[in-house]
């Protein structure tokens, strides 16, 4: 955060410069909907007028992130709610800027702010005018990498942003979560997650990756709560732990970070059959429907064997569609599949699952027969 009113003519001569409209810029005006990649919510300024919009702010990069490097100013104001179909927003060169009195919901979870070249002016920023109110998602984050937290008034707790329903951050700070907008700032960018686990069996231990090779540090609480010494589960159960920066170079200048990366570990029991799958005797062309009962499973995989139970192979998911589910269905079966056995394989989702079969069943094709007037049999063929 910068407080541009350290002196008044600088302040007048940056607020002059830096963010009255200027061509390119964009404004929010939700005319269609509530999405960014509407160009009709949009309005263009061309050095004159705001005009309507013939596309949206920033470009989509090749991993699905608007990237903002063009140095426009993106205005929002009033009451809005922004949906947000990209992974993050990363700002390189141009600024968010919430107008007075706004109240802005944006539906972004990360949004990364960077200094491309910070001599010349060329960084990514927030902004706001004066006071406003800004609503990111649950557990979303601000990633800063020289960006800025910048207020054009006089720094106040009216000031806010709001991750989910709780105040985070204000720009005076007034022991939220956050702490103020120059302590997010400041603060060092938040681990990566290495990815939630589920097993059925521990101990399991949460994993992170540090930015810039920093030192991890694990807690209890998304923001705030107690430090972890060993971030793992060893029973039945469902436990968060959250990763944060910590920067220890300097004893005297502990830098952490102000965002925490969530890890989930989860244990779930085995998958269990209860009830086995039957016998079933058919004519050819009938349909069949072999079935399990099981407890805690969520992957199926049903076989079946030519050669007495000697082998089993999976039955093809692109033609038995039910072959990985608890009903596998047989559709106008073929006397060429008499004698058949049928079992399935079942497991539960995660890693360090058993995987269980079942006793296989029986499937007897007969031929069907249909009975003359003058008391004789005769086979029918099966595509009469």
């Amino acid at each position: 955060m910068k407080n541009l009113y350290t002196f008044l003519i600088l302040s007048m001569l940056f607020s002059a410069v830096a963010f009255g409209q200027t061509a390119g810029d964009y404004r929010f005006t939700g005319n269609v909907n509530n999405d960014w990649d509407e160009a009709g919510n949009w309005q263009y300024f061309n050095g004159t007028n705001w005009v309507a919009a013939i596309d949206y702010p920033g470009i989509v990069d090749t991993n699905g992130n608007l990237v903002v490097d063009d140095g426009s100013s993106i205005f929002f104001s009033g009451t809005s709610t922004v949906d947000f179909p990209f992974n993050k927003l990363t700002m390189l060169d141009g600024e968010i800027v919430f107008q007075d009195n706004a109240v802005i919901t944006l539906n972004i979870p990360v949004i990364e702010l960077f200094a491309v070249d910070e001599a010349n002016g060329v960084i990514g920023a927030m902004r706001w005018v004066k006071n406003a109110d800004v609503y990111l998602p649950d557990n979303a984050v601000i990633a800063i990498d020289g960006g800025e937290m910048i207020t054009s008034g006089n720094c106040s707790s009216s000031q806010t942003i709001y991750i989910g329903t709780e105040k985070f951050s204000t720009c005076q700070g007034n022991n939220v979560p956050g702490g103020s907008f120059d302590e997010i700032e400041n603060s060092l960018q938040p681990p990566v997650s290495d990815g939630d686990i589920t097993s059925c069996s521990g101990p399991i231990a949460a994993s992170a990756t540090s930015p810039q090779g920093y030192d991890i540090e694990w807690y209890d609480d998304e923001y705030q709560g107690n430090l972890v010494a060993s971030p793992t589960l060893n029973t039945l159960g469902t436990v968060t732990y959250y990763a944060g920066t910590v920067d220890n170079s300097d004893p005297s200048d502990v830098k952490r970070s102000t965002f925490r990366a969530a890890v989930t570990l989860t244990i779930i029991p085995n998958a269990t059959i209860q009830t086995q799958p039957q016998d079933i005797a058919a004519f050819a062309g009938d349909d069949v429907t072999f079935s399990v009962t099981t407890s805690n499973a969520m992957n199926f995989r049903w076989q079946y064997s030519v050669n007495g139970g000697g082998s089993f192979t999976d039955f093809d998911v692109n033609e038995y569609p039910s072959a990985s589910t608890d009903n596998l269905m047989l559709s106008n079966i073929d006397i060429d599949q008499n004698d058949f056995l049928v079992r399935v394989a079942v497991s539960n989702g995660g890693i360090n699952c058993n995987e269980v079969y079942s006793n296989h069943a029986e499937l007897t094709v007969s031929v069907r027969h249909v009975i003359t007037n003058r008391n004789k049999t005769f086979r029918v063929n099966k595509n009469d």
